[in-house]
């Protein structure tokens, strides 16, 4: 096989593509960016992610493997025995081992496994890392297991780690990843056609006039609605709580309202079709982010609300804190605080402080577009070429 070949070929592995989320959203926003840039990208799942499955007409084939012609993206399905996460990314990693392009994990893991590959030099490896930081005992035979595992893949030049935020890269960083770990953060695709406020409230039919408060995404349990409803009973003038998304877990959004004595709400429980984002963030007021104090993972949310000028209420203490701050698209309260929500919401609500705010979105979007970032990942495949051949961007 051609060293034309190799350095130009992406092997996507993305074992939870069935799944609404981070991992499917990234790895279809990669391939595409990919694609427009020439590469071949393969990308394997265990299960067809059949409503998730759709760039624009033809763009996805579903085949058996084989060799594939330039900027063709090639989705291969695995056989029954091997459709489990798990084994998925052990069947692809070596599947794209036999071809010789760098081969990218899109999930939370394993990453000890796939660094263990790796290292014997089956691949050359990127994994992606979405997830929490994972509590370990630092002086475990487990954590110095893993350390030599990653360090020594990454001494070889076969693995490197990408994370979202700092705080998960530092983990993986002292987990043996050292300078072979970097942060690329989450990456927005906007959706849909551009719609106004007063046409996206008049879809949803919800007046033009009202305050309206968004609570979007899978609705879990540790997401703190409870605090929001209490924030909003002790607003001056009660908004309407716009909950959009579906209720994996209870009690759901409904009850918690009904149980707190709270009418003003509409709860929407299904699963948002991407086309229909901008007609719940174009309708909202303000956002809402209410995660635990010690949240320390990446939220597309706050990339989509940019995109659409949505301004940020988002709890203290973790990385959205930092991300809101620093870029002053929002407002911060503490967490499990109803108090302090009630007064981040009056100041977020503010007229002029919105308009401010939606000033500076489409600046924040614009450094998080994949068009950006896909480079950010192309180096990372270059640093991984065994011959010290670099892949252009």
């Amino acid at each position: 096989m051609s060293d034309q070949y190799s350095a130009h070929t992406v092997w996507l592995i993305s074992p939870l593509a069935h799944q609404p989320g981070h991992f499917w959203e990234n790895t279809r926003k990669l391939a595409r960016e990919l694609l427009n840039k020439g590469y071949d990208v393969h990308i394997t799942c265990y299960e067809v992610p059949a409503q998730h499955l759709r760039f624009n007409d033809g763009d996805f084939q579903i085949v058996s493997p084989g060799p594939t012609a330039r900027s063709i993206l090639r989705v291969l399905i695995p056989s029954e025995r091997w459709r489990n996460p798990l084994m998925c990314a052990v069947s692809a990693s070596f599947r794209g081992a036999a071809r010789r392009g760098a081969v990218t994990l899109c999930a939370d893991g394993p990453v000890p496994l796939f660094a263990f590959l790796a290292g014997l030099g089956f691949f050359r490896g990127v994994v992606t890392v979405f997830g929490m930081v994972p509590k370990v005992n630092r002086g475990s035979v487990i954590h110095w297991l893993r350390t030599k595992i990653i360090g020594h893949a990454v001494k070889r030049r076969r693995l490197r780690v990408v994370c979202e935020t700092e705080t998960v890269a530092e983990f993986w960083r002292l987990s043996g990843g050292g300078n072979a770990v970097s942060v690329i953060p989450y990456a927005l695709e906007s959706v849909g056609s551009p719609i106004n406020r007063d046409d996206a409230r008049k879809s949803l039919g919800i007046s033009p006039e009202e305050p309206l408060v968004l609570l979007f995404g899978i609705h879990r349990e540790d997401k703190d609605y409870k605090t929001v409803i209490l924030a909003a009973k002790s607003l001056a003038a009660s908004p309407l709580l716009l909950f959009a998304g579906k209720s994996l877990s209870a009690p759901s959004p409904s009850r918690l309202c009904a149980d707190a004595g709270y009418s003003r709400y509409l709860a929407i429980d299904e699963f948002i079709p991407r086309d229909k984002l901008p007609l719940f963030f174009r309708a909202s007021d303000v956002i809402v982010l209410p995660y635990p104090a010690d949240f320390e993972r990446g939220s597309g949310l706050v990339i989509e609300a940019c995109s659409y000028g949505c301004p940020i209420v988002a709890s203290s203490g973790g990385y959205l804190e930092r991300f809101v701050r620093s870029n002053d698209i929002g407002e911060t309260y503490e967490a499990g605080n109803p108090l302090s929500l009630c007064a981040a919401l009056t100041r977020a609500l503010d007229s002029e402080r919105q308009s401010a705010i939606r000033a500076r979105m489409p600046r924040i979007a614009e450094d998080h577009s994949m068009r950006k970032l896909v480079n950010s990942y192309i180096v990372s495949f270059s640093l991984l070429n065994d011959a010290g051949k670099r892949i252009t961007t």
